[in-house]
């Protein structure tokens, strides 16, 4: 599971943060695959990390909060949850972010070809996982499990990026983030910018 950390905002009385500039940050090892549900290593995660939101994030006390997903329900006792996208959120490409993205993903996840699959693989319910209406989705699983509500601080991934072809070899990258990708170059570094419609709180960072 990943987490993507929340902008932190300086509350001092009359402290004021430049916009823009850039942030220029060491890589340890050459990232391999941007692909959310592929990515393995510690320095390609990071970079995920500025490329797609969560689901649902957490809050400074590790709690539960609304991102992706304006609102969420628990039913049968907690085997199945309804989640209710945010209308406003989009990928970088502009489309919307659909509950076919968040089945999409979830089949992605549950299968062979992520190795972030625990979560997922050993009891979704995949007869019962399904989109109920454009922008709310039904994930069911055939037991219900303590803390399971910290499975979906995933982010969703483009149906009708990844959806086609060879999923592993697939090199588009289209995120639901605050930047997005410019430019990775053969001596292994990336150029990330901010992205202009993002519709939640502008990083001040622009690259």
């Amino acid at each position: 599971e990943m987490l993507r950390p929340e902008v932190a905002k300086i509350r001092d009385e009359g402290a004021q943060l430049a916009d823009g500039g850039r942030l220029v940050r060491r890589l340890e090892t050459r990232v391999g695959t941007l692909n959310y549900a592929l990515q393995t290593s510690e320095d390609g995660r990071q970079v995920v990390a500025l490329l797609y939101d969560p689901l649902i994030a957490l809050d400074v006390n590790l709690q539960p909060i609304p991102a992706m997903v304006a609102r969420w329900e628990m039913l049968d006792e907690g085997k199945t949850y309804l989640l209710h996208l945010d209308p406003r959120a989009t990928f970088s490409d502009g489309k919307p972010v659909l509950a076919s993205d968040v089945i999409f993903t979830i089949t992605k996840m549950a299968g062979e070809e992520s190795v972030q699959s625990a979560p997922w693989s050993s009891d979704l319910d995949r007869d019962a996982t399904a989109v109920v209406s454009e922008r709310t989705a039904r994930i069911a699983f055939k037991e219900p499990r303590a803390g399971r509500i910290f499975s979906f601080t995933i982010a969703p991934m483009p149906a009708h990026v990844y959806g086609a072809g060879d999923f592993a070899k697939n090199q588009k990258v289209v995120g639901n983030g605050p930047y997005v990708l410019r430019r990775r170059n053969r001596d292994g570094s990336i150029l990330i910018e901010r992205r202009d419609d993002y519709w939640r709180e502008q990083p001040h960072i622009e690259s």
